[in-house]
Protein backbone atom coordinates (compact mmCIF):
# COMPACT_ATOMS: atom_id res chain seq x y z
CA UNK A 1 0.00 0.00 0.00
CA UNK A 2 1.31 4.12 -0.42
CA UNK A 3 0.55 4.61 3.06
CA UNK A 4 3.22 1.79 3.86
CA UNK A 5 0.14 -0.02 5.80
CA UNK A 6 0.80 -4.31 5.27
CA UNK A 7 0.66 -5.31 2.15
CA UNK A 8 -1.56 -8.77 1.27
CA UNK A 9 0.42 -11.38 0.19
CA UNK A 10 0.19 -12.59 -3.32
CA UNK A 11 -1.38 -15.87 -3.53
CA UNK A 12 1.22 -18.09 -6.24
CA UNK A 13 -0.60 -18.55 -9.02
CA UNK A 14 -1.69 -22.13 -9.84
CA UNK A 15 -1.64 -23.55 -13.32
CA UNK A 16 -4.40 -23.80 -15.08
CA UNK A 17 -4.51 -26.65 -17.93
CA UNK A 18 -6.84 -25.65 -21.05
CA UNK A 19 -6.77 -28.60 -23.51
CA UNK A 20 -6.69 -28.46 -26.99
CA UNK A 21 -6.67 -24.55 -26.37
CA UNK A 22 -3.76 -24.05 -28.93
CA UNK A 23 -5.83 -25.79 -31.60
CA UNK A 24 -8.60 -23.58 -31.86
CA UNK A 25 -9.89 -22.11 -35.37
CA UNK A 26 -7.20 -24.32 -36.83
CA UNK A 27 -8.96 -26.89 -39.41
CA UNK A 28 -8.33 -30.34 -38.60
CA UNK A 29 -6.78 -32.65 -41.11
CA UNK A 30 -9.11 -34.05 -43.75
CA UNK A 31 -8.54 -35.91 -47.10
CA UNK A 32 -10.27 -35.53 -50.24
CA UNK A 33 -10.36 -39.02 -51.57
CA UNK A 34 -12.40 -37.85 -55.15
CA UNK A 35 -9.15 -35.29 -56.01
CA UNK A 36 -6.94 -35.76 -59.41
CA UNK A 37 -3.40 -36.20 -57.79
CA UNK A 38 -4.09 -38.95 -54.88
CA UNK A 39 -0.55 -39.56 -53.91
CA UNK A 40 0.83 -35.98 -53.84
CA UNK A 41 -2.46 -35.02 -51.53
CA UNK A 42 -1.72 -37.54 -49.34
CA UNK A 43 1.98 -36.40 -48.74
CA UNK A 44 0.51 -33.00 -48.01
CA UNK A 45 -2.12 -34.61 -45.55
CA UNK A 46 0.66 -36.54 -44.01
CA UNK A 47 2.52 -33.07 -43.51
CA UNK A 48 -0.61 -31.22 -41.64
CA UNK A 49 -0.99 -34.20 -39.82
CA UNK A 50 2.08 -34.78 -38.82
CA UNK A 51 1.99 -31.33 -37.46
CA UNK A 52 -1.32 -31.47 -35.88
CA UNK A 53 -0.18 -34.50 -34.04
CA UNK A 54 3.48 -32.64 -32.79
CA UNK A 55 0.89 -30.16 -30.98
CA UNK A 56 0.60 -30.36 -27.26
CA UNK A 57 -2.94 -31.40 -27.45
CA UNK A 58 -1.95 -34.45 -29.25
CA UNK A 59 1.84 -35.15 -28.56
CA UNK A 60 1.15 -37.11 -25.43
CA UNK A 61 -1.04 -39.59 -26.17
CA UNK A 62 -0.35 -43.12 -26.93
CA UNK A 63 0.63 -44.58 -30.50
CA UNK A 64 -2.30 -46.59 -30.40
CA UNK A 65 -4.42 -42.88 -30.23
CA UNK A 66 -2.57 -41.31 -32.66
CA UNK A 67 -3.12 -44.28 -35.39
CA UNK A 68 -6.86 -43.83 -34.61
CA UNK A 69 -7.00 -39.97 -35.26
CA UNK A 70 -4.89 -40.66 -38.36
CA UNK A 71 -7.50 -42.83 -39.99
CA UNK A 72 -10.72 -41.33 -38.39
CA UNK A 73 -8.98 -38.16 -40.33
CA UNK A 74 -8.63 -39.96 -43.89
CA UNK A 75 -12.73 -40.50 -43.65
CA UNK A 76 -15.07 -43.78 -43.68
CA UNK A 77 -12.98 -44.74 -46.98
CA UNK A 78 -9.71 -44.36 -45.47
CA UNK A 79 -10.93 -46.73 -42.38
CA UNK A 80 -11.92 -48.91 -44.82
CA UNK A 81 -8.75 -49.20 -46.73
CA UNK A 82 -7.10 -49.42 -43.21
CA UNK A 83 -9.29 -52.29 -42.26
CA UNK A 84 -8.46 -54.29 -45.34
CA UNK A 85 -4.17 -53.72 -45.38
CA UNK A 86 -2.70 -57.00 -45.51
CA UNK A 87 0.43 -55.90 -45.52
CA UNK A 88 1.10 -54.97 -41.88
CA UNK A 89 0.85 -57.00 -38.71
CA UNK A 90 -1.44 -56.31 -35.31
CA UNK A 91 1.16 -54.64 -33.89
CA UNK A 92 2.40 -52.71 -36.88
CA UNK A 93 -1.55 -51.17 -36.55
CA UNK A 94 -0.59 -49.59 -33.41
CA UNK A 95 2.18 -47.61 -34.33
CA UNK A 96 2.28 -44.76 -36.79
CA UNK A 97 4.90 -45.22 -38.60
CA UNK A 98 3.69 -47.90 -40.17
CA UNK A 99 0.15 -46.77 -41.28
CA UNK A 100 2.11 -43.95 -42.56
CA UNK A 101 4.41 -46.20 -44.82
CA UNK A 102 1.52 -48.67 -45.53
CA UNK A 103 -0.75 -45.55 -46.73
CA UNK A 104 2.10 -44.02 -48.67
CA UNK A 105 2.57 -47.80 -50.41
CA UNK A 106 -1.07 -47.45 -51.37
CA UNK A 107 -1.25 -44.30 -52.63
CA UNK A 108 2.17 -44.54 -54.35
CA UNK A 109 1.14 -45.04 -58.43
CA UNK A 110 1.08 -48.50 -59.81
CA UNK A 111 3.52 -49.60 -62.49
CA UNK A 112 1.09 -50.90 -65.86
CA UNK A 113 3.17 -53.12 -67.57
CA UNK A 114 0.87 -53.46 -70.16
CA UNK A 115 1.35 -49.54 -70.47
CA UNK A 116 4.99 -49.12 -70.72
CA UNK A 117 5.27 -52.46 -73.26
CA UNK A 118 3.11 -50.47 -75.37
CA UNK A 119 5.07 -46.92 -75.16
CA UNK A 120 8.50 -48.97 -75.44
CA UNK A 121 6.73 -50.83 -79.08
CA UNK A 122 5.50 -46.81 -80.10
CA UNK A 123 8.99 -45.66 -79.65
CA UNK A 124 10.75 -44.77 -82.64
CA UNK A 125 14.39 -43.67 -83.92
CA UNK A 126 14.61 -39.75 -85.06
CA UNK A 127 17.09 -39.38 -87.72
CA UNK A 128 19.27 -36.89 -85.32
CA UNK A 129 19.58 -39.84 -82.74
CA UNK A 130 22.25 -42.08 -82.97
CA UNK A 131 22.05 -45.71 -82.03
CA UNK A 132 24.62 -45.86 -79.03
CA UNK A 133 22.80 -43.70 -76.60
Amino acid sequence: MADGGPVAPVAAATPTYVLNNDLIGIKSPSFDWQGTNLPHQFRSFKRYSELFLSTPSYVNKSDEEKVNYIVLWLGPQGVEVFDNFSSITADDRKRPSAVWEAFSQYFEPKSNFRLARFQLRELTQRSDEPINT
